[in-house]
């Protein structure tokens, strides 16, 4: 190593020290099973965009429905209803959001879905 007073910029080298380690050990990996994490759910945040398309859903289907649905807790508020693939569905436009989208309803064959 140079000495410090013959290179062009001092900062450049530093000095070796007691406290630098030349070690080249391999941090240990851990490996073990992976933990099934379930996703929490909450509800949207006051006024952010979900929380204007939860209110706007809510208004549509009750605000007793909603609050019945949320408080058995099984989180089926989050599982869409099940529909037959290439099935024919007849849909009706329930009501136009604040922002310009739509809530539909169906009738299924078992009792409504949504009222």
């Amino acid at each position: 190593m140079l000495p410090a007073e013959d290179a062009p910029v001092n900062n450049l080298f530093v000095e070796a020290t007691a406290s630098t380690s030349t070690s080249t050990a391999k941090p240990e990996v851990q490996k073990g099973k992976k933990k099934n994490r379930r996703i929490k759910r909450t509800l949207p945040e006051l006024y952010s965009p979900a929380d204007v398309t939860f209110r706007d859903v809510r208004d549509f289907l009750g605000a007793e429905y909603v609050d019945a649905v949320l408080a058995r807790g099984d989180e089926s508020e989050w599982n869409p209803p099940a529909l037959e693939l290439w099935s024919v569905v007849e849909l009706k436009v329930g009501a136009f959001t604040v922002s310009g989208t739509f809530v539909i309803s169906w009738k299924s064959g078992r009792e409504a879905d949504l009222r």
